[in-house]
């Protein structure tokens, strides 16, 4: 409880630019901010098809979706460049070039009691 009434801040603008004795230490590692959906493009191998399928799905002539489904399956004809989620009781599911808009229906359902809790 007290994690979601923390300010979301980036630990860039909390910490880092605000501390004078910081040191940096070479890793030997990669690393990826993963910031949205779409950036498990970089992460997760791709079929042959372009997709990044992470749970249980099954398509035809599905083309460059992200899909990631914690549970039971997902089932898609004919799509292309959409991202797909799964998980418990929330789905998700918007076209690529939209990623933009995730702030905007966040903050939609924050202000909805009815739907608030699923975030």
């Amino acid at each position: 409880e007290v994690f979601y009434g923390l300010e979301k801040i980036s630990i860039d603008y909390a910490i880092m630019e605000k501390v004078s004795n910081r040191l940096v230490v070479k890793g030997d590692f990669s690393w990826d901010d993963i910031g949205s959906w779409t950036s498990m493009e970089r992460i997760f191998t791709q079929d042959k098809d372009g997709n990044v399928i992470q749970g249980g799905h099954e398509g035809v002539d599905t083309k460059r979706c992200v899909i990631i489904n914690n549970e039971g399956l997902i089932v898609t004809i004919g799509l292309s460049d959409l991202v797909v989620i799964s998980s418990g009781d929330i789905k998700l599911i918007y076209p690529k070039n939209r990623e933009g808009d995730l702030k905007k229906i966040i903050k939609k359902i924050s202000n909805n009691e009815k739907y608030k809790k699923y975030l």
